[in-house]
């Protein structure tokens, strides 16, 4: 069933990203009963969580929790405009990975316990910033002044 849900969610991430950076409209990615036509479908077997367009780079960022292999398992892949898999393990070694946002050069991944922050020219990850609080981190957001913000699921 998590796997299922985790297809389901790069697909739907797929299918509103796209539809938010083509120009393309409602009409042209619904079908005729108003429902998501299906862009593209992805199978890995791990377990894709959170999927993110980089316009800069013309690519997608996809974070992999691979549920199999609990600490360092995760990774991060990158899909070309098309979905098309360009690097399943661009970034690996990762923990949990989930929601993720980018900042200039610079990609923040939620990974469980740590927030990840990822140089993308050189696909290095340059910092790590943890809690002894942190016990699920899940969503970043960009603040207006380009800060980055990140939640925890299990802690308020």
């Amino acid at each position: 069933m998590k796997r299922q849900i985790g297809g389901f969610l790069i697909v739907v991430g797929l299918m509103v990203t796209t539809l938010l950076t083509t120009g393309e409209t409602k009409a042209d990615k619904h079908d005729k009963d108003g429902q998501p036509k299906q862009v593209l479908s992805i199978t890995t077997g791990k377990n894709p969580e959170a999927v993110l367009f980089d316009k800069e780079r013309n690519q997608f960022f996809v974070s992999l929790l691979n549920f199999k292999v609990k600490t360092g398992g995760g990774s991060i892949a990158i899909l070309d405009e098309k979905g098309g898999i360009k690097d399943l393990n661009w970034v690996g070694g990762l923990n949990q990975p989930k929601g993720m946002v980018i900042s200039g050069n610079k990609l923040y991944v939620a990974d469980l316990t740590e927030f990840v922050e990822i140089d993308i020219p050189s696909a290095k990850v340059t910092n790590k910033y943890s809690s002894k609080e942190a016990i699920f981190l899940n969503d970043p957001a960009l603040g207006p002044d380009g800060s980055v913000y990140v939640t925890d699921s299990l802690t308020d």
